[in-house]
């Protein structure tokens, strides 16, 4: 009876202790691929974490086969526009001052179009994030579309989809902040004009996001809070029930040791 309940016993230990490492299992964090346009060569290439101007980096190919959905992108500038075609769901796309590119995507979650550089994005998009004297196109639908700025504003922005929210605003001061836009719409420096329709009461299904800094160069951290909402993976309440169960059989096998 002795080995019966030390066997229980060390299996109930071994049960928690895979569960309570299942448990301790985070999501993944995304990957941060920084994209160059080659002209010579008429084609992107990357490199991971960050750009290094010693190095070319790898042919955007090697890239298609690691990347995930989720994964970060961030386009360099070069010395000529490219087409970017990617064939997942961005989770965040940064177009760095001074870029200029065509971006294809399956969706885009979070897209901040920086200072100085051009931008037509084909695909849905939830956030965006516009920045001084940048023009960004957005032919699909997006849900919220943000810009501040200081003296005057001078962003040309346009979107050819549905926008849940347009907000437009400087210190102190809203210069534009509509919902429900339901035709194409642009904004030519100071100028707003659209063939469709929009409300100026706020509706509960567009929120604004929390408004981040302009990125001079993008993040590639992740905060520790990030992933609360994900699901652990093998998170479940099991390993409560094996804690339970191996203190019974200790606590029985150290009985039977002192009758013993």
């Amino acid at each position: 009876m002795k080995k019966l309940f030390s066997l229980f016993t060390v299996i109930m230990m071994a049960v928690m202790s895979l569960n309570l490492n299942a448990i301790t299992a985070a999501a993944e964090d995304p990957t941060t691929y920084f994209l160059k346009y080659n002209t010579e060569k008429k084609d992107w290439f990357y490199q991971e974490g960050a750009w290094d101007e010693e190095s070319d980096g790898r042919e955007r190919y090697y890239m298609t086969l690691e990347v995930q959905d989720g994964d970060y992108i961030v386009v360099m500038p070069s010395d000529e526009h490219g087409e970017l075609k990617l064939d997942f769901t961005v989770g965040n796309l940064t177009v760095m001052p001074n870029a200029s590119v065509t971006v294809y995507a399956n969706s885009i979650k979070d897209c901040y179009v920086c200072e100085n550089s051009f931008a037509i994005i084909n695909t849905n998009v939830e956030n965006a994030w516009i920045y001084e004297n940048a023009t960004a196109n957005f032919n699909n639908d997006v849900n919220y579309v943000e810009s501040y700025y200081e003296d005057e504003l001078n962003i040309t922005l346009g979107v050819g989809g549905k926008c849940g929210r347009l907000f437009i605003h400087t210190d102190g001061h809203t210069k534009y902040d509509y919902y429900s836009l339901t035709g194409p719409f642009v904004i030519d420096k100071d100028e707003f004009s659209t063939d469709g329709s929009y409300s100026t009461t706020p509706t509960a299904a567009t929120p604004a996001p929390a408004a981040p800094a302009a990125p001079s160069t993008p993040s590639t951290g992740t905060s520790a809070d990030e992933y609360d909402d994900v699901p652990k993976t093998g998170e479940s309440s099991a390993y409560l029930w094996a804690f339970g169960l191996a203190a019974i059989c200790f606590a029985g096998s150290y009985s039977l040791k002192k009758r013993a």
